[in-house]
């Protein structure tokens, strides 16, 4: 077959169609419906009880409160020693002795019995794991002698470091 040459005035290079679009209510044009509409919308209902919600979320606030306390009411109890860091449920607000607490509710006008409380538990630094290099090795390769020796050593000072570096959330609450 040989190369056919169309020229850019030809009536073979284009031919004139007609498309259903859809404009969103910010001025864009878009071929899907759905796609204009929510880019166009700023609420949509609420996938729990119906009322409207910032089209990010796919729950109103209310219902995202009620959903929230009852999976931290579903968590374990635990009492507090009064020693290891506490958090509020599902924030990164931290409270490493009593009286941090005790501003935090001064500070926001709470009542400590109101707060989500949940424990933390230590987080320590982790051993590597020779695995990590197999993405680097060919099929049924190893690692070097000195590096399998190396890894080891630095896993031995690892253990023996046996040292809290950072905390994080546990799923238990705590009862203070």
């Amino acid at each position: 077959m040989e190369n056919k040459i169309i020229l850019m005035d030809s009536p073979e290079a284009a031919t004139e169609t007609t498309i259903t679009a859809w404009k969103s209510a910010s001025g864009h044009i878009y071929t899907n419906e759905h796609v204009a509409r929510y880019e166009g919308c700023t609420h949509r209902k609420c996938e729990y009880c119906g009322e409207p919600c910032l089209k990010r979320w796919s729950a109103c606030e209310s219902c995202r409160a009620k959903r929230k306390k009852e999976a931290f009411m579903a968590l374990p109890v635990v009492e507090w020693n009064g020693k290891d860091p506490i958090c509020l449920y599902n924030t990164d607000q931290y409270f490493f002795e009593y009286d941090d607490l005790k501003d935090y509710c001064e500070e926001n006008e709470v009542d400590e019995k109101d707060l989500m409380l949940v424990l933390c538990e230590p987080v320590e630094l982790r051993t590597l794991d020779y695995d990590f290099f197999e993405d680097c090795l060919a099929d049924e390769q190893e690692l070097p002698e000195e590096i399998q020796k190396a890894i080891d050593e630095f896993n031995a000072k690892i253990v023996a470091y046996s040292c809290v570096i950072s905390w994080v959330p546990a799923k238990k609450r705590i009862k203070l």
